[in-house]
């Protein structure tokens, strides 16, 4: 959001300031380096909230963005982003901008790409089946894991169903960004060996749609999704699985590994375009992310 700003302002970050930036991350609770910081400044008393919070004080703008599955509070800020449809939101001043666009912000033109110029298809022919990358225990994506897996091995490196190394050897995700800058990095590389990737949410919940199924499309694979129906607005249904185009979770395995023995079916899908008309979304796009800050600048 800053770099939008830079199209048009020139940008200090100082205090005082004009506009704040805030996430869903922000106390309470206090968690992470955030938290640890305010704790070591004494911000964080029994019974601290969010609007007493110094950045809520002031005449400056308040922009909030969260990433997770919360529905923004409007009557704590100005200008907010996030997962939720906008209808559902019924402000003005909220857009919805889901988290894989910021996750995946610098390597959208790869997105326009064709997952076959990106990964050729005699290379993509020697993928392994499916990878399965999960730490938290969800009932359906474990379901569809057990179908698939009883038939054709679903190599699952995280602690859900594991059943083989973890990726590069570290344990957790935090493990690798302690390791790294950058866990995005390894996962894409260890999805990228695989032909299908398992890409379901940790809930259905509207417009949430997260990193996962991005990371199996950059990767060159065909996602197997689960979670929200806004996922067919935000991407080419052509493109990938939908749980919810199936009847169970046995027809939706069953149509899997009828396209695993099926190279042209499945080269048709890769071929597809993964936006439609290949064309990005606004929340893409510096100069989208611009418009909306100036309505209340």
């Amino acid at each position: 959001m800053v770099e939008a700003l830079k199209l048009k302002y020139e940008v200090v970050v100082t205090w005082p300031a004009d506009v704040v930036f805030f996430m869903c991350y922000d106390p309470p609770p206090f968690r992470g380096l955030l938290g640890r910081f305010f704790k070591r400044r004494g911000f964080m008393k029994k019974g601290f909230s969010t609007p007493d919070l110094w950045w809520m004080k002031g005449d400056h703008k308040r922009v909030y963005y969260t990433p997770e599955k919360n529905v923004p509070d409007m009557s704590l800020c100005d200008l907010a982003f996030g997962h939720a449809p906008e209808d559902e939101v019924g402000d003005a001043n909220y857009h919805r901008m889901p988290f894989y666009a910021l996750t995946y912000w610098n390597d959208r033109e790869e997105l326009l790409k064709s997952r076959l110029d990106r990964y050729p298809w005699e290379q993509w022919r020697e993928r392994q089946f499916c990878e399965f990358v999960y730490s938290m225990p969800v009932e359906p994506r474990e379901r569809l894991f057990d179908l698939l897996n009883a038939r054709e091995r679903v190599n699952a490196p995280g602690r859900s169903r594991n059943n083989c190394a973890p990726i590069g050897g570290f344990k957790t995700p935090e493990e690798h960004r302690q390791a790294s800058n950058c866990w995005h990095g390894p996962r894409l590389d260890y999805a990228a060996q695989h032909k299908f990737a398992i890409s379901y949410e940790n809930s259905d919940v509207p417009g949430y749609v997260t990193e996962k199924i991005m990371s199996a499309f950059l990767a060159g694979c065909i996602p197997l999704y689960g979670g929200t129906d806004h996922a067919v607005k935000d991407f080419n249904p052509k493109a990938f699985l939908h749980a919810k185009d199936f009847e169970s979770p046995e027809a939706m395995a069953e149509e899997v590994l009828t396209l695993y023995q099926n190279e042209a079916a499945c080269r048709a899908i890769l071929e597809e375009p993964i936006f439609y008309d290949n064309k990005l979304p606004d929340y893409f796009r510096k100069e989208w992310i611009l418009e909306c800050l100036e309505q209340v600048l």
